[in-house]
């Protein structure tokens, strides 16, 4: 199965990369985006390995990678979409509805 960004999730993976960098290490920030873009192949591979979250109306999936949050659905027999990635402190009903 193939799996792609929505625009904020690309927005929100290339900003959780830009903070561990400033905060941590390159190599750390490196270390972080594979084990997520992992855990997203592998979602990809098996959609129902994630769990199911219902918010305003909608149904996502997500999984999850340390501190953030994964959110995908499945748009076909052969492809999920990541709709957002976000830091599991935030308010996720309203970030994944912005």
């Amino acid at each position: 199965m193939k799996y792609r960004f929505s625009g904020k999730a690309r927005t929100d993976i290339n900003s959780i990369w830009r903070y561990t960098f400033e905060h941590w290490s390159l190599e750390q920030a490196d270390k972080y985006y594979n084990q997520i873009i992992a855990e997203i192949k592998a979602l990809s591979e098996n959609p129902d390995r994630g769990r199911d979250f219902y918010g305003r109306g909608r149904k996502y999936k997500f999984s999850q990678v340390e501190s953030h949050l994964i959110f995908y659905r499945e748009v076909s027999s052969s492809e999920i979409e990541v709709i957002r990635i976000l830091h599991k402190r935030m308010y996720i009903i309203n970030r994944l509805s912005e």
